[in-house]
């Protein structure tokens, strides 16, 4: 028995060498590559600009505010390559054409979209304002799909891209206080999924990279302490907050490495995660055990 197990070790180290070093034989090089962000005037978008610019790839840059758009735009430049921005609302019929009209113009193809631009909107379900999630999936899901399939043909001439979507850990572990934002970044997920299917043999790759609780603007209504004590974070779990740098990170390998799914966070995100998939019941229980529902409703309440 003793040695079936010292074997299965020792096999599974050779595997994970073996993984490893393929990994990095199949790495692809970002100099050069000209990568489009949105919502990139600040949080993970920001950091993400900051991330391709220190693999030295191109960036066209995409918000908004055009004054935030502005101020990453003038911090991305110190890496020395070609930096534009465009502030244009993603919602607008015409904006994925003008994106890919001006990215074309600037620089003749388009390596790699990532589709970051989002907005929340978490609390008590019932009090959800109709207008509020109408935009949040104006925003989270349609204009992503839109713009991607405008990038994707672009690709496909060229028979080579990649396209990376942020989701969120709040589509693979739904959560009190935020079932619709959830619901908008799952359609994110299950879209992700579907055409990278569709779209591999085109030589085009699809990702979605899910964190946990980013420390950003969309979170900044509420304190850590709230969080700790609504349960949102918790350091005994390994439920913590990610800074944004941490995703932009894990964007930019997963480009690198042609990831199709990643998690961002600490342990327990990757535990949670994984009993949802095999235990969904099990998962139930341990929110009514270890989550106060009402203080982390009222914890997350944000409207638009």
């Amino acid at each position: 028995m003793r040695r079936a197990i010292g074997a299965g070790l020792l096999l599974g180290g050779f595997w994970a060498l073996w993984r490893m070093n393929e990994r990095e034989k199949n790495a692809v090089s970002l100099r050069n590559k000209v990568v489009l962000i949105t919502g990139a005037g600040g949080g993970i978008g920001r950091e993400t600009a900051h991330a391709f610019g220190r693999e030295q790839a191109h960036l066209l840059l995409i918000d908004l505010d055009a004054e935030a758009l502005a101020a990453t735009q003038a911090e991305v430049q110190q890496y020395g390559e070609r930096v534009y921005t465009l502030s244009i609302d993603l919602t607008e019929e015409n904006a994925p054409s003008e994106i890919v009209a001006y990215a074309m113009e600037q620089f003749g193809r388009i390596d790699v979209l990532v589709n970051n631009a989002g907005l929340l909107v978490s609390g008590d379900f019932l009090k959800h304002r109709e207008a509020d999630y109408r935009q949040m999936f104006e925003v989270n899901v349609l204009a992503l799909v839109r713009l991607t399939q405008v990038v994707a043909r672009v690709m496909q001439a060229q028979h080579s891209g990649h396209i990376v979507n942020i989701a969120s850990m709040a589509a693979m572990l739904p959560s009190i206080g935020f079932s619709v934002y959830g619901a908008s970044k799952g359609a994110v997920r299950t879209f992700s999924s579907a055409l990278r299917r569709e779209l591999r043999p085109d030589g085009i790759m699809v990702s979605y990279v899910s964190p946990g609780f980013v420390d950003t603007q969309m979170v900044g209504h509420m304190t850590r302490e709230q969080m700790r004590q609504a349960g949102m974070i918790d350091p005994v779990l390994r439920l913590n907050l990610i800074a944004p740098h941490e995703v932009a990170d894990a964007v930019v390998r997963t480009v690198i490495y042609r990831d199709a799914e990643v998690i961002v966070g600490d342990l327990g995100y990757h535990l949670f995660a994984l009993l949802e998939r095999l235990l969904p019941p099990l998962v139930d229980v341990l929110f009514e055990r270890l989550i106060d529902r009402d203080r982390l409703i009222e914890t997350a309440q944000r409207p638009l």
